[in-house]
């Protein structure tokens, strides 16, 4: 009896062990089948706004979009174009870090109607597709990609820049994890209801929290800007990532994308010296790796285990 036990107490402390080492790997699943659902049913709704568009129509006939789509869906991208063009003359006055915001909301009736999904972005050199959402609260954080506050909405033009935050990592999903590894010329596509809109990266700098200045719009640009932590893991500076629109014309020609005049230091910061965070980055990768085997490989010495314990009662009861 005391055998069975001390036996038993050994399988449950091997199976809490394995799914603790497990738990990374399962939410960064999780999360990431959620955002591949989200972007697949926010893919479809664009694409009834341009069909929409493009036939010149007042209303279609799906009962969850009996509204006219054309009339309401091109007022909302009218109205988030004049907010853009207001907080320019604005100055963007209130404008304050993604950790540390104080109005999370923005006022318009039609985001609320997609959930706060506004598009989603597509980051090749990070291997990351991630949805995009309206404010950087805590909720939206913790799902994706935020567009701070008294920033401009993400769908383009002269004298805009769209300020992009979120997580190095959040409860195994690895969100802006490598940003790291974004480089000068790396492409990253923001795709809205109404277009996918190509960035190039130009520059990438280290900030402290409170030097929001630098994430401003800048005269005549077209531009997203990347926030995220910095060092990975802690929270006492920003990494920021400065992305301009690439003329679709001149995708090929790399040259003609990145001008001199643009990544100056007149019209980007030099920001803060910093240490590269990558080989923590690294070790995290591969201590999760490490521990997911580590799982599978408890699971399969239970599974051995029960398999020899059932053999040698098998073969007492045939003695």
């Amino acid at each position: 009896m005391k055998k069975t036990v001390v036996n038993t107490v050994i399988v449950l402390l091997l199976l809490a062990a394995a799914v603790v080492f497990m738990i990374p790997e399962v939410e960064s699943f999780i999360i990431a089948r959620q955002n591949t659902e989200l972007i697949l049913d926010f893919q479809k709704k664009a694409d009834i706004v341009a069909e929409a568009q493009k036939q010149g129509q007042e209303q279609l006939s799906e009962p969850e979009l009996s509204e006219p789509v054309e009339s309401d869906y091109g007022q909302l991208l009218h109205e988030m174009r004049n907010y853009n063009e207001s907080i320019y003359q604005q100055k963007q006055v209130g404008i304050s870090d993604a950790w540390d915001e104080k109005d999370e909301n923005f006022d318009f009736t039609l985001v609320e109607d997609l959930e706060d999904l506004i598009g989603y972005l597509t980051i090749e050199a990070m291997n990351i597709e991630l949805p995009l959402y309206m404010g950087a609260s805590t909720e939206n954080m913790a799902k994706g990609a935020a567009v701070l506050n008294q920033t401009s909405f993400p769908v383009g033009g002269i004298n805009t820049n769209c300020v992009i935050a979120a997580h190095r990592r959040y409860r195994g999903a690895p969100m802006f994890g490598d940003i790291e590894k974004l480089k000068p010329g790396d492409e990253i596509k923001l795709t809205n209801l109404w277009e996918t809109l190509s960035y190039r990266v130009v520059k990438c700098i280290v900030i402290s929290p409170d030097d929001i200045e630098t994430v401003k719009i800048i005269d005549g640009q077209d531009m997203i800007t990347l926030v995220t932590c910095h060092p990975y893991g802690k929270n006492y500076q920003r990494y920021v990532v400065y992305c301009v629109r690439a003329d679709v014309s001149q995708q090929d020609n790399m040259t003609e994308l990145i001008n001199e005049d643009i990544l100056s230091e007149d019209v980007f910061p030099s920001g803060q010296e910093y240490q590269s965070s990558q080989a923590d980055i690294d070790r995290d990768f591969w201590l999760n790796r490490i521990g997911a085997v580590a799982a599978v490989a408890i699971l399969l010495v239970i599974f051995m285990g029960f398999i020899y314990c059932n053999f040698f009662k098998k073969q007492r009861h045939k003695k």
